[in-house]
């Protein structure tokens, strides 16, 4: 594998997970929310500036016990929502935005839901975001 196939590959590095406990509760206290189903957004401009290089977004995603009791639900849930993330994030990352954006995907369902639902929701989701924050 050569530097060019890693270039064209999407993926999901260690810098684009959202994992501060100081970063996520500044998301929640400050962030706008909305709903696409199955999953409850929430999102905020970080205050790390965007180099050319550098990650346009950071994202967590929390799938609550209340609703799946078993740990394997909850987590493949967590690997679906991930994997859409990784293919869709390319819709932020277009946009024109200079700071990086802090992104958090809950999920609201009540049922394990298939790739292709999760995959269209985390779209709407970031071309949402993307086109409110090339409104401000």
């Amino acid at each position: 594998m050569t530097n060019d196939d890693n270039l064209q590959r999407p993926t999901l590095s260690k810098s684009e997970r959202l994992s501060s406990a100081k970063a996520i509760e500044k998301l929640f206290a400050t962030g706008n929310a909305f709903v696409k189903f199955p999953l409850r957004v929430v999102y905020a401009m970080s205050d790390e500036r965007r180099a050319d290089g550098n990650v346009a977004c950071r994202m967590v995603v929390s799938v609550p016990k209340r609703r799946f009791k078993h740990a394997v639900d909850r987590n493949r849930i967590k690997r679906l929502v991930r994997e859409a993330f990784r293919h869709e994030k390319s819709i932020i990352a277009q946009s024109d935005a200079e700071h990086c954006i802090d992104v958090a995907f809950i999920f609201i369902d009540n049922d394990l839901p298939t790739q292709e639902r999760i995959s269209r929701a985390v779209g709407n989701a970031l071309a949402k975001i993307a086109h409110d924050i090339t409104q401000q």
